[in-house]
């Protein structure tokens, strides 16, 4: 469920970033990203603009708990790291490029 008490924005923890692929290259592999990460990535995330039609399919996928530091929270975020790049939050919402390249570090 999206809501405010389910979904932390400006209060968010440490954000644990599991990525997998659907075909290669992509191994599953784990990142964590750091507070002010977190706090950048949830900020741009919900006031992405929504995604307009796409029809390409998304390969690389990278799933992520979105709780606050004391493991309130728990909305889960599907973003889509190649395809349409977009994110499931409040909608499906176009993140930018400069997301898409954080969260494949």
């Amino acid at each position: 469920t999206e809501t405010a008490l389910a979904t932390p924005i400006s209060d968010v923890g440490r954000l644990r970033v599991c990525r997998y692929s659907t075909e290669p290259p992509l191994p599953e592999s784990r990142i964590r990203l750091s507070r002010q990460q977190s706090t950048d990535l949830m900020e741009v995330a919900s006031t992405a603009p929504p995604a307009g039609p796409c029809d390409l399919v998304a390969h690389h996928i990278a799933s992520i708990d979105v709780l606050r530091p004391d493991g309130s929270g728990g909305t889960r975020m599907a973003v889509e790291l190649d395809g349409c790049q977009r994110v499931n939050l409040l909608g499906q919402r176009q993140l930018p490029p400069a997301v898409i390249a954080l969260l494949l570090q």
